[in-house]
C-alpha cells in the first residue's frame, strides 16, 4: 500500500494487477450484461449506433454495490480521507470500435435548463479519484487507456488546456508536449488516476470487445452528489455528454 501511496502522491495513477480474478471478472461481465437491459440506467451509443456505454448502475445490482464498497475502501486507504461514490460507467469498446480523445475528467463547462453555465464536475467538489476495472485484457490492438501524469492547477488553470467547446478534450497542441503511457493490464486488474490526468484510447483495431467498468469518488467530506450529478447530466443542454474520439 506505502508503494501505491507514493505513487498516487507523485504521478497521480498507479495500478493494481489482478485485484480481481479471472472468475469473478467473468461474473461482473455477466452482472454488465444483465444491467444493460435495467430500464432505469443511462445508454449513451457511438457515432456508428453501438453501444458505447451504460451509467447510473451500481446500486441496482448487489455485486456492482459490493464492488463499490470494495474500491472505496481501497481509495480511502491510498488518499487517507473516506470517499463516497460520485459517479459509475461501463464503457464498451466494441471490435473496431472508436476511441476517445485526450481530455481530463470533470474540467468542462455545461449549461443548466435554465441557460446558466456551471463549471463541470467543480460545481460539487475540487478533488475526484477514478478507478478503472479492466474487463478483458487491454492490449495494442485493442486501444488500452493512455495516462499521463496529473495537471497541477484550478480550475481555471485546467480548462485553458481544453478546447473549451463543453466537452473536457485538451488542445492539441497540449496532448502533444505531454507523455502518454498505455496501461497494457491484464483482465481483473486495476487503474487507478486522478481525474486531472490527461488520458485517452486509440480506436479498437482487434476483433474483440474491450469493455471497462469506471466508479469516480469524492472526497465524503465535500458531500454526496451521486444522485445530483446524474440530475444535473440529463438537465443539461450540452450537445455532447458522451466522449467522443477517433474512429477505426
Amino acid at each position: 500500500m506505502k508503494s501505491y501511496i507514493k505513487e498516487y502522491a507523485t504521478k497521480g495513477f498507479f495500478t493494481v494487477p489482478n485485484f480481481f480474478s479471472s472468475k469473478i471478472t467473468d461474473e461482473i461481465k455477466k452482472a454488465v450484461k444483465e444491467i444493460s437491459y435495467h430500464p432505469d440506467v443511462k445508454k449513451y451509443n457511438d457515432r456508428s449506433g453501438a453501444l458505447r456505454r451504460i451509467e447510473y448502475f451500481t446500486f441496482k445490482n448487489h455485486l456492482f454495490k459490493k464492488i463499490n464498497e470494495q474500491l472505496k475502501k481501497l481509495i480511502t486507504d491510498v488518499t487517507s480521507k473516506e470517499q463516497t461514490l460520485f459517479k459509475d460507467k461501463i464503457n464498451f469498446k466494441p471490435p473496431f470500435g472508436e476511441g476517445f480523445y485526450a481530455h481530463y475528467d470533470g474540467v468542462f463547462q455545461f449549461k443548466t435548463a435554465n441557460g446558466i453555465i456551471k463549471n463541470g464536475w467543480y460545481e460539487y467538489a475540487e478533488d475526484f479519484n477514478n478507478v478503472l476495472l479492466a474487463l478483458d485484457d487491454f492490449t495494442h490492438e485493442n486501444g488500452p487507456l493512455e495516462i499521463a501524469n496529473a495537471s497541477q492547477g484550478n480550475f481555471e488553470t485546467l480548462i485553458k488546456n481544453t478546447k473549451g467547446d463543453g466537452t473536457p478534450d485538451i488542445k492539441e497542441e497540449f496532448a502533444r508536449e505531454i507523455i502518454f503511457i498505455p496501461m497494457h493490464v491484464s483482465k481483473g486488474s486495476l487503474v487507478v488516476f486522478k481525474h486531472s490526468c490527461p488520458h485517452r484510447s486509440s480506436p479498437n483495431r482487434s476483433s474483440s470487445e474491450r469493455g471497462s467498468l469506471y466508479l469516480t469518488y469524492n472526497n465524503l467530506v465535500d458531500g454526496d452528489f451521486y444522485e445530483q450529478y446524474f440530475l444535473d447530466k440529463h438537465q443539461s443542454t450540452n450537445a455532447h455528454k458522451s466522449l467522443l474520439g477517433e474512429q477505426s
